[in-house]
């Protein structure tokens, strides 16, 4: 889950621990509000990623976050 106080383009990125990118799980424009986005833990070629930590950065307008995220399976 995650609250955008505007309205505005939205990405949202998950990277492995060397910076390389994943997948991308949002890219285009988001209401202001409380939304939910879920990964199935797969890159953005389909293929299931290991377990282990992932970083997902998410941006909109000026703003940036940065979460780690670990992946069990």
């Amino acid at each position: 889950y995650f609250e955008l106080f505007q309205a505005g383009v939205t990405q949202l990125n998950v990277y492995d621990l060397r910076g390389q990118l994943v997948n991308i799980l949002l890219d285009g424009p988001r209401s202001a509000g409380i939304h939910s986005v879920a990964w199935d833990g797969r890159s953005d070629r389909g293929v299931q990623m290991p377990s282990g930590v992932y970083v997902a950065r998410l941006q909109s307008g000026n703003e940036q976050q940065m979460h780690q995220m670990l992946l069990l399976k």
